[in-house]
């Protein structure tokens, strides 16, 4: 597996708790709760690995540094958001509204990654690399799970 389809694995992992946030609108707020804690845990792994495995080389790479730091930037503001919504009452109508934002967020960065990040990344990093990188992901993305 390459660093491409570790990081396409997360996005749909997060697009399907998102999908089972969306589904407990009129539940209470245990349900809300648990999956809010499951995408909070799973986004912040996957920022940070990502972050310091898939997107500090890029950084160095005149032609990707520009898109890199605005996607640092949109895992900021994600982050930020995650805390506001960590806080507010998960039974509040206005707590799904932001959830919606969020996940509008994610999936605006989720496709700027896809189509134009991995697309550069693609012709700097060798197959091999990608590959390894991979290993490094996922090796990151756990440790930074078990401190959570």
């Amino acid at each position: 597996m390459t660093i491409y389809q570790a990081l396409k694995n997360d996005h749909q992992e997060a697009k399907k708790l998102f999908a089972d946030l969306e589904q407990t609108k009129g539940k209470n707020g245990n349900a809300r709760e648990k999956l809010f804690t499951e995408l909070k845990a799973a986004l912040e792994a996957h920022s940070e690995a990502e972050e310091e495995v898939f997107y500090s080389p890029l950084k160095k790479n005149e032609e990707t540094k520009e898109k890199i730091q605005h996607a640092n930037k949109e895992h900021d503001k994600v982050a930020k958001t995650l805390t506001e919504l960590e806080d507010m009452d998960k039974d509040n109508e206005q707590w799904l509204k932001k959830v919606t934002q969020l996940q509008e967020d994610v999936q605006h960065h989720i496709k700027e990654e896809e189509e134009e990040i991995f697309q550069k990344a693609r012709g700097i990093f060798s197959e091999q690399q990608a590959e390894d990188m991979a290993q490094e992901f996922e090796q990151a993305k756990n440790q930074k799970a078990m401190k959570t």
